[in-house]
């Protein structure tokens, strides 16, 4: 998905997660385009630039058969408005926004076993009196149902296990076996599992397989009480990486034991912090470095040696600042 927020506007996403409230769909039609088509992205911008994205988009999907044309296709004919070029309407967005989250609400809640008489009203009133563990697994069921994933920002993202994911192949990956796992087990199953730390072993009880298995179970046995200060890294990185939802008021800040572990307690200004930020964003995004790697290397003291190893590490010019940035330090946090 991208986080650029000019190429948000450009290219419809900010549009259609403001006013239609989610925007995977037309991330399916943009790579079905680019990627499935081999349209070249300089055609693209072309199209864009002339005001011909509706017209460029209907081209492509048209000069093949019917049967070829996949599901993204027919979504786009609904919301072909999305690539007109004129902004969004905030008003609309608001009260689309607050219809998606009562339609995620009530499907979750059906999905769950509960009445399909239930307005969104009376359900949130249910939920109000449940434990907060609780109404987490309702926020996840509702995501997953509708087509998405949690954001980032959210402490659905590490509590089950979608920080583990490297790149984006890897989240929709995960979000599908939820999916298929949700299907196969019951409401009241799933939770026990959660609250016990073994959402992986209901995994593996019902057959569903998570590729990057590995580092999902690592999240997943400290979770929900306890967790690797890596992951609170991965997680503020992948919030970096993420477009942040109009409603957060603030930009993320590194979360309190990944701020001591991993350097940032150790900036002075800003532009310490902006080069921890690039440095773990290179880690994550482009090197694909192993989190279990990265936490052995903190809990040795070797956090700076472990990162000299990669190459795209511009250390010269900055030797001084790493060093003082990496330098190893008592940790608050739990080191096995």
């Amino acid at each position: 998905m991208p986080s650029d927020m000019q190429a948000r506007i450009d290219y419809g996403f900010d549009k259609a997660l403001a006013i239609v409230g989610i925007d995977a769909q037309l991330l399916g039609l943009w790579s079905w385009i680019c990627v499935c088509r081999a349209i070249p992205p300089q055609e693209v911008r072309r199209w864009r630039q002339q005001g011909r994205l509706i017209e460029g988009v209907k081209t492509v999907f048209e000069a093949v058969p019917l049967s070829q044309r996949g599901v993204y296709y027919a979504w786009f004919l609904q919301y072909q408005w999305l690539l007109d070029g004129t902004p969004h309407d905030e008003s609309i967005a608001s009260k689309n926004f607050a219809a998606l989250v009562d339609n995620m609400l009530i499907a979750a809640w059906r999905f769950t076993g509960g009445s399909s008489n239930d307005t969104a009203a009376k359900i949130c009133q249910e939920m109000n009196a449940l434990p907060l563990t609780r109404r987490a697994y309702y926020d996840l069921y509702s995501v997953l149902i509708c087509g998405s994933s949690p954001h980032p920002i959210r402490t659905l993202w590490v509590d089950f296990g979608f920080v583990a994911a490297m790149n984006g192949v890897e989240e929709d990956e995960l979000r599908a076996k939820y999916m298929q796992l949700i299907e196969v087990c019951s409401f009241g199953e799933f939770c026990t599992a959660y609250e016990s730390s073994s959402i992986p072993a209901l995994f593996e009880r019902y057959g569903v397989s998570v590729s990057h298995y590995r580092l999902f179970l690592d999240v997943m046995a400290g979770t929900p009480s306890d967790n690797k200060s890596v992951w609170d890294l991965k997680q503020y990185i992948d919030i970096l990486a993420s477009p942040v939802p109009e409603h957060v008021d603030h930009p993320p800040e590194p979360f309190l034991i990944a701020f001591v572990d991993y350097g940032f307690a150790n900036c002075k200004d800003p532009d310490d912090s902006k080069l921890l930020d690039d440095l773990y964003k290179k880690l994550f995004w482009d090197s694909l470095v192993d989190p279990l790697e990265l936490h052995e290397a903190r809990v040795r003291g070797r956090l700076l040696e472990y990162v000299k190893k990669f190459k795209f590490v511009k250390y010269s010019p900055h030797a001084a600042k790493y060093s003082r940035l990496l330098k190893s330090r008592h940790s608050v946090s739990v080191l096995a």
